[in-house]
């Protein structure tokens, strides 16, 4: 605590003594926003830790009005989601949720600082992860009938104090799938983030009426960047016999812990007159508390991006046993549909049949292979645009919620612009209310993002998203078509 003080102390002379910078400020201003959450953080454990201590005086004290036996019963019967509940009101999450509107422009919605973030984020992520320790996820989840919300909770360790994660989720609002990042909050929904040193907890807060009961369906995926070429992907599901609102009271379901460990870099750069062979990608896994007789993996090679070769991974290449898995993923490098692209290696972890709720666990590594005289694979030379959840005619409910997501690879930082046209007709413009556009940078492309979260009926139009340089210019464009009812 101490430590953020003197951190903020050290941000405030920054600030005051001189002129900064736009990058400079980008990166004080997540750095205040880190140190405000430690602190709020530190204030819950210092009330939390006075409350222990004054029932350990009155222990000491010898006061026995209160048995042990009672002490046990009221411990029980507290909620399981009571460190929840208060994340969310230090981060005042139901007054965001209850308050929010739509933006009055699609341009000055304070998304352009969560893309800077999310900047500076992506550059303190490393190259790579040689090993990944995955301490056990739990989730915990809760139907709130009091509040008409479904509230969920993944909590998952991670090896690294100083690693800085980019979690982008997916989650499931009137049948269709939101793009949301932690800190986002808006009518009805709202997505958190709290770490606790090694611990991170994901917090989702859904109205019940926006959410999907449909037992089965897939209610929140979130993809988790560890490194640059690591990626973890985490999916909730609604189990078979259930739907949310039969969770009154809070569950809870933990998910083993995993070691991960590559032996291979994920940059294979080869010199074509050494190499005539295949190459061997192993990955060992280590589990304790799971069995891992039930991995799963495969491997899809992009050789650019209209043609890639997906392979489920031999049987005789996985030795296993119920606590280590050792994987052999191999590809021959004097065929030419294989020595030049992106590699794609994934492990698949699902949960247990009598699950409370079910989940699927995905890490995936990528590797980039290419000779030595490039300094990229083809996949990611080839200028490609790409967009997701978009067909010619978008046809959507009023009041509903969607989003648009575009990715553009084989330029690198392009610019990217979204315009809007009332009618074939009507002047385009760049300055649209009610939608959120977030711009950001994985490790293989650049994204756009483009969400609302209550389509109105003025939102009818087309849409048009241009990403270029250097004179080179792509473009997508969709027409949005809002009704009043079902068609």
């Amino acid at each position: 605590m101490l430590y953020s003080i003197i951190l903020v102390l050290q941000i405030f002379a920054i600030v005051s003594s001189q002129d900064i910078n736009d990058d400079e400020r980008t990166e004080l201003q997540a750095a205040y926003k880190n140190t405000l959450e430690n602190l709020e953080q530190a204030e819950h454990y210092i009330k939390e830790t006075k409350k222990s201590l004054a029932s350990l005086g009155e222990l000491l004290k010898g006061d026995t009005t209160t048995s042990t036996e009672d002490v046990i019963k009221v411990e029980d019967e507290k909620t399981e989601m009571e460190d929840v509940y208060k994340i969310l009101d230090t981060k005042h999450a139901w007054e965001r949720i209850d308050q929010q509107k739509r933006p009055e422009h699609a341009t000055d919605t304070g998304t352009d600082f969560l893309s800077k973030v999310l900047a500076y984020s992506s550059k303190r992520l490393p190259e790579e992860k040689s090993e990944i320790d995955l301490s056990g996820f739990k989730i915990r989840f809760v139907n709130d009938e009091n509040r008409d919300y479904f509230i969920a909770c993944i909590e998952f360790g991670v090896d690294d104090i100083d690693t800085d994660l980019i979690i982008k989720s997916y989650i499931k609002i009137h049948n269709e799938f939101l793009v949301m990042f932690p800190g986002m909050c808006e009518s009805g929904v709202c997505l958190l983030q709290q770490r606790e040193w090694r611990r991170h907890k994901l917090i989702l807060v859904l109205r019940n009426s926006m959410a999907s009961t449909d037992p089965g369906s897939l209610l929140m995926l979130s993809f988790i960047s560890m490194s640059k070429a690591d990626e973890l992907f985490f999916q909730l599901y609604i189990p078979q016999d259930k739907n949310l609102t039969s969770y009154r009271n809070a569950k809870e379901e933990l998910v083993p812990s995993y070691g991960i460990q590559y032996l291979n870099q994920s940059t294979i750069a080869y010199n074509p007159r050494d190499y005539l062979e295949d190459i061997h990608l192993f990955t060992k896994i280590d589990s304790s508390t799971a069995n891992l007789t039930s991995v799963e993996s495969a491997t899809k090679f992009y050789t650019n991006q209209s043609v890639s070769i997906f392979n489920e991974t031999d049987e005789n290449s996985i030795k296993l046993s119920s606590t280590m898995a050792i994987i052999d993923n191999s590809f021959d490098l004097s065929d030419p549909l294989t020595n030049n692209g992106i590699y794609f290696n994934t492990l698949r972890f699902k949960s247990r049949d009598d699950a409370i709720i079910d989940w699927s666990l995905v890490i995936n590594r990528v590797y980039r292979v290419f000779p030595q005289n490039q300094s990229k694979p083809n996949a990611l030379s080839e200028i490609y645009m790409e967009c997701y959840n978009i067909k010619e005619r978008l046809i959507v409910k009023l009041g509903a919620a969607f989003s648009v997501e575009c990715r553009v690879s084989g330029m690198l930082s392009p610019e990217i612009r979204v315009y809007q046209t009332k009618n074939p007709n009507g002047r385009r413009t760049k300055d649209f209310p009610g939608f959120y556009i977030l711009r950001l940078e994985d490790n293989i492309a650049s994204l756009v993002i483009i969400t609302t979260y209550s389509v109105q009926l003025e939102d009818d139009g087309e849409y048009s998203i241009i990403a270029g340089s250097n004179g080179m210019y792509l473009q997508e464009s969709f027409r949005l078509q809002v009704i009043e009812d079902e068609v």
